[in-house]
């Protein structure tokens, strides 16, 4: 949605005890210049304890406030055990953004979300690139990190449109190995060499001058093993 006004919005909301698998799902959350006032929003948000499992899901919460208000986030969960979750994308860009929160305490990186809940090791945060807020489709004009990146699950062998997983039929970007990320099946090209700042490990939170040395972590998320002789200066 694209409304500005302060209200809370959930894309996804578990509120029962019963286990639940929430597998190739796609939800976008959006709004910019959102009016002051401490509301979140979240694209899935759990609420009651079952034992529940995310997977290929894409989590993309764009809202953004026009100044100070509330957290936006990718994922919510009441406690941060009972739960598998994997391979899902989760992102945001817009002023308020977390990746997610954990009963009351929250992470501001997919690093970061790890650290606090031990799952989403081999998740990814990156932008969709969506065909439009209300069209969901990938853009498969540019190389995508969601292509043939999913788990296969078992009795899904389609995805929202009735297009074959992995696929789609007659896919020629050299996708199609593995099922994609999202409710989307889109015929993209894959990143063969894939890697990308997973954490600021340095500097910390505080003032410090203009001249600090800066340290990132680096995630692999391509099917290449290893990087040979990497380095990078970052000013």
């Amino acid at each position: 949605n694209a409304y500005t006004s302060s209200n809370e919005y959930v894309g996804i909301l578990k509120s029962t005890t019963g286990n639940n698998n929430f597998y190739f799902n796609s939800v976008n959350i959006s709004g910019a210049g959102v009016s002051s006032r401490i509301v979140n929003t979240c694209c899935f948000k759990r609420t009651i304890t079952g034992t529940d499992t995310l997977r290929n899901n894409i989590f993309y919460n764009g809202r953004s406030n026009s100044g100070s208000g509330g957290s936006h986030f990718s994922i919510s969960l009441n406690v941060d055990s009972t739960i598998s979750s994997g391979k899902n994308d989760l992102f945001g860009n817009g002023n308020g953004y977390l990746t997610g929160i954990a009963k009351t305490t929250t992470a501001n990186s997919l690093f970061g979300w790890f650290s606090l809940t031990h799952v989403d090791s081999n998740s990814i945060s990156l932008n969709p690139n969506f065909q439009s807020a209300n069209n969901l489709h990938i853009n498969i004009a540019n190389p995508s990190g969601l292509e043939s990146k999913g788990y296969t699950i078992t009795g899904i062998s389609n995805d929202i449109d009735g297009d074959v997983r992995p696929g789609p039929a007659g896919s020629i970007h050299g996708g199609a190995t593995a099922p994609d990320i999202g409710a989307d099946e889109f015929d993209g090209t894959p990143i063969s060499l894939d890697m990308g700042v997973y954490a600021l490990a340095k500097p910390t939170n505080g003032c410090h001058s203009a001249s600090d040395s800066v340290s990132v972590t680096i995630k692999n998320l391509s099917t290449q093993k290893r990087i040979n002789n990497f380095s990078r200066n970052i000013t």
